[in-house]
Formats: C-alpha cells, sequence, structure tokens
C-alpha cells in the first residue's frame, strides 16, 4: 500500500494559511482486513494568524484507506490538535 506523500490538514476560518512542517513521525500502519488499511502518525503544521507571530502545532492524525478496484482510496481522514 502506497501512502499519499502529504496528509489533508483541515482548514480554520482563524489560522490561515496551514502550511505542512516536517516530515510524518511516529507513523503506524494497522492493516485491518485485507482491504482496509489505518495509516496513523503525528504531523507539525505551521500555522500564520492574522496579524500575528507564526505558531508551530502538532497534529496527531488518522486516515483510514480501502482498496477498491485494485486502487487504494482514503475513505476517512481526522486529525487532532496535541497540547
Amino acid at each position: 500500500m502506497t501512502a499519499p506523500a502529504t496528509p489533508r490538514p483541515s482548514s480554520s476560518s482563524s489560522t490561515r494559511p496551514l502550511e505542512l512542517h516536517g516530515r510524518p513521525r511516529d507513523a503506524e500502519l494497522l492493516i485491518a482486513t485485507p482491504d482496509v488499511a489505518i495509516l496513523l502518525y503525528r504531523r507539525d503544521l505551521r500555522e500564520r494568524h492574522k496579524g500575528g507571530k507564526p505558531e508551530t502545532a502538532t497534529v496527531s492524525a488518522a486516515d483510514t484507506y480501502v482498496r477498491r478496484g485494485g486502487k487504494w482510496l482514503s475513505l476517512l481522514y481526522q486529525e487532532t490538535r496535541l497540547k
């Protein structure tokens, strides 16, 4: 299975733009069935608040993939900001 090179960051009206910073880390691939896989990892995002300084935030992300017609498709993406 080949995962996408860059996960999709969430967008928020109060923080734009978001920039991916560094590579995913602590990655773990869980194979639920031969046609379902879950990729878990952490990633740093750089946020630029309007009129403020850039900040870096770490998120924990999960991307669930299903295999359909021989291709792996992202079914669900979720991320949570870590404190």
